[in-house]
C-alpha cells in the first residue's frame, strides 16, 4: 500500500480553511491589563460596572489628582449586605484619598453577599482595578487594600494567591499596606510581600462569625512573619468596639500606609518620564537609588546648555526627589523617639535609599540618638517575646488573659507610649 502525502500547498490550503480558535479574554487578576474606558480622566464619585452582571463599583477621584500629579489605589470590600453604602467614600476621604492622592474604589456586590461566588467577586475587583489604571495615572504598588465584616471574604481569597513570597509593591501587586477591618478573614497570612498591616476586632463583636478568633489569628500570622523580617509594623486593633469601623482606627490605618509607603513602594509614574535624560534617574529614584537620583538631577540642572523644556522638567523631578527624601528623614527622626521596632526596620530600607545625602546624616544621627534612649533596647527585646505570647492574650470572650496581664504591663512600661507594641498593650489592658 502506497502512503500518499499531502502537498505543502495543499496543507496551507486547508489551514486556512479551518475556522480559527476563539481568542480568550485574559482572566483577570493581578497585572490584567485594560483598554481606557469613556471615564478616562474623569473627576469626582461615579458608578462602573464590570463583565460579570451584578458586580459593580464605584470610583472616587480626589481633587488633588491630575496628570502632574498620578495618584495610588484604595480598594474597599463591603460587608453583607452592605452594597448600599458603595457611593459613600466619607470615611476614606479624609484620612486617607485626599491626605495621600489616593483613587478610592468601593466594591458593589448587587447580590450583597460576599460568599456566593467569591472567586467571581475576586476577578471582578481585579477587572475594577485594572480599568481604574488604565483610566488614570496610577503609581502601581502605592495602595491599600482594605476590607469590613464578609468583605474579608474576597480579600482573603486575593492575599491567599498572592502569598508565599508574591511580587513587591508595584505591578503587578498594587498595594502596600492592608486592612482587614473587622473581617471574617480566614485565610493564613504567610510569606507575604512586605506591607503594613492593621487588622481589628471590637470586644463587643468577638462572637459574632467568630470574628474574635479569626481577627486575632489574623494578627498572629502577622506578628509571625514580622519575626521572620517581613515586616513588623502590624497594628492589632482591639478595642470595645462592636461591629463597625471607627474613625481611630482608620486614622491609625492611615499611619501605617504612610509608613510603607515611604518604604515599600514606588512613588513616580515612570511614563511621565521617558527623556532619554530623566528616565534612568525616575527608575533609580522609584528603587533603592533615591540618593544618587537627587544627585544625578542636581548635576544634570547644572549643564548651562541643557534645553530649557528639559531643565523646567528636570526641575520638576528634583523637587519630587527631594520631598521624598525629606519626608523618609522626618518618618526616621519620629521612630527614632517613638518606635524602636519600626524604627530599626525602616532604617534598614530607608537610609540606603538615601545614598550619601546631607539628608542621610542627619536621619542617621537621629537613629543613633534614638538607641541611647532609655528602654529602646529592652523594647527591642520584648518584641519576639510579644509575638510568642499573643496567641495567649485573650479569653474566648475577648477579655486579657489574667496569666498574660502581667506581660502586658511591662510592655506598657517598657515600650514608648506611640510605638505600636505600646499601644496595643495598652489597648489590651482596657479590656479587662
Amino acid at each position: 500500500m502506497v502512503r500518499r502525502r499531502t502537498a505543502p500547498l495543499l496543507l496551507a490550503l486547508m489551514a486556512l480553511a479551518l475556522p480559527c480558535p476563539a481568542q480568550k479574554a485574559p482572566k483577570p487578576g493581578p497585572g490584567l491589563k485594560l483598554p481606557p474606558s469613556p471615564n478616562q480622566g474623569k473627576g469626582g464619585s461615579y458608578q462602573c460596572h464590570t463583565k460579570r452582571g451584578g458586580n459593580d463599583y464605584w470610583v472616587y477621584v480626589p481633587k488633588s489628582y491630575s496628570e502632574d500629579n498620578p495618584a495610588g489605589l484604595h480598594l474597599f470590600f463591603h460587608g453583607q449586605g452592605g452594597q448600599g453604602g458603595a457611593p459613600n467614600f466619607g470615611q476614606w476621604a479624609g484620612p486617607f484619598l485626599d491626605r495621600f492622592n489616593l483613587i478610592g474604589i468601593n466594591m458593589q456586590y448587587q447580590d450583597g453577599d460576599n460568599m456566593n461566588n467569591p472567586e467571581g467577586k475576586v476577578a471582578s475587583a481585579w477587572e475594577a482595578v485594572a480599568q481604574t489604571i488604565a483610566d488614570y495615572r496610577i503609581v502601581e504598588g502605592r495602595g491599600v487594600i482594605s476590607s469590613f465584616s464578609g468583605g474579608g471574604v474576597p480579600f482573603g481569597i486575593i492575599q491567599q494567591e498572592h502569598a508565599n513570597g508574591g511580587p513587591p509593591c508595584g505591578p503587578p501587586w498594587p498595594f502596600c499596606h492592608a486592612a482587614p477591618y473587622s473581617s471574617n478573614f480566614r485565610t493564613t497570612i504567610a510569606k507575604c510581600t512586605p506591607m503594613s498591616w492593621l487588622i481589628s476586632v471590637g470586644k463587643e463583636e468577638w462572637t459574632l462569625a467568630n470574628l474574635g478568633e479569626t481577627q486575632t489569628s489574623r494578627m498572629a500570622d502577622a506578628l509571625r512573619d514580622a519575626i521572620q523580617g517581613v515586616s513588623p509594623d502590624v497594628f492589632g486593633w482591639i478595642t470595645k468596639k462592636g461591629h463597625t469601623i471607627e474613625a481611630p482606627e482608620v486614622a491609625a490605618s492611615a499611619e501605617g500606609f504612610r509608613r510603607s509607603d515611604l518604604a515599600y513602594a514606588p512613588f513616580l509614574y515612570l511614563p511621565a518620564w521617558t527623556e532619554r535624560e530623566l528616565a534612568p534617574l525616575a527608575r533609580d529614584a522609584n528603587g533603592t537609588g533615591l540618593g544618587r537620583a537627587l544627585k544625578a538631577a542636581g548635576r544634570l540642572l547644572a549643564n548651562e546648555r541643557l534645553e530649557e523644556g528639559l531643565k523646567a522638567k528636570a526641575r520638576k523631578l528634583q523637587e519630587k526627589l527631594a520631598a521624598r527624601a525629606k519626608a523618609i528623614v522626618e518618618l526616621l527622626k519620629e521612630l527614632a523617639v517613638q518606635d524602636p521596632v519600626l524604627c530599626e526596620h525602616y532604617a534598614k530600607i530607608l537610609l540606603p535609599k538615601l545614598g550619601e545625602l546631607p539628608e542621610a546624616k542627619e536621619a542617621r544621627e537621629a537613629v543613633a540618638e534614638g538607641r541611647k534612649a532609655k528602654g529602646y533596647a529592652q523594647t527591642l527585646a520584648l518584641f519576639p517575646v510579644f509575638e510568642k505570647n499573643f496567641r495567649q492574650f485573650f479569653r474566648s470572650t475577648g477579655t486579657p488573659s489574667p496569666e498574660q496581664v502581667p506581660f502586658l504591663e511591662q510592655v506598657r512600661k517598657i515600650a514608648p507610649e506611640k510605638s505600636l507594641m505600646g499601644k496595643m498593650a495598652a489597648q489590651y489592658l482596657l479590656l479587662q
